[in-house]
């Protein structure tokens, strides 16, 4: 009579099951490590600024990020969780998602546009239009970069999305503070929306290179 067969772990049930948490472990403590350095970073770079604009240039500016982040929260994050959640079918929807994100981002540039001019007029500030003009193209390049964020996400590259976002945090207040250093006084608020657009459209470029979809 043969030894019965002894009863395989759970681990050994279900190989997938420990590469799974070992990938999302790692992939937390990539994510909240690149958040840590990114904020202290950009914490520091933004005392500096402080020391460089008056205070208009800086009241200024802080008239444009709500407004421009109401647009992305309204038109852009819903189909952005809306794609993770999407992962399995991903390649079935992806040419699609590109398209609609595309639509998207172009209608909410376009309303940002709008309100940077009814917002000029409303503060009686004719420089917070060019100002808001140029971050109103962010919901767009949020619009570009859900896809391959979407496509990174479902490959458990947490590393090279932690990589992209902590280049693009603390390249994005460096150019600021260049931008503040190199414009003239009165216009300090443009530094933000150019550190803002400049090193975010990178971001999107990097993104598709490394995650292109088909």
């Amino acid at each position: 009579m043969s030894d019965p067969e002894p009863k395989r772990s759970d681990r050994e049930q279900h190989p997938g099951a420990d590469s799974l948490t070992t990938s999302t472990s790692r992939g937390l403590a990539w994510l909240t490590g690149g958040f840590i350095v990114d904020r202290i970073s950009s914490f520091g770079v933004q005392v500096a600024l402080t020391y460089v604009l008056i205070e208009a240039e800086l009241a200024l500016w802080a008239l444009v990020p709500p407004i421009v982040t109401l647009f992305v929260q309204i038109f852009i994050s819903p189909m952005r969780d809306l794609l993770l959640h999407r992962q399995r079918r991903f390649e079935l929807w992806a040419k699609q998602a590109t398209w609609l994100a595309l639509a998207l981002g172009l209608s909410a540039t376009a309303l940002a546009g709008v309100a940077a001019v009814v917002a000029s007029e409303v503060y009686h500030k004719p420089f917070l239009l060019w100002v808001m003009l140029l971050a109103s193209l962010h919901p767009l390049i949020c619009a570009l970069n859900i896809v391959p964020y979407a496509n990174l996400s479902r490959q458990m590259r947490f590393g090279v999305i932690t990589g992209i976002n902590v280049f693009s945090g603390i390249g994005r207040w460096v150019v600021t503070l260049i931008a503040a250093l190199l414009l003239p006084e009165g216009m300090g608020a443009l530094a933000f929306a150019i550190g803002l657009i400049g090193v975010e459209s990178i971001k999107v470029l990097v993104s598709w290179r490394l995650a292109p979809s088909k």
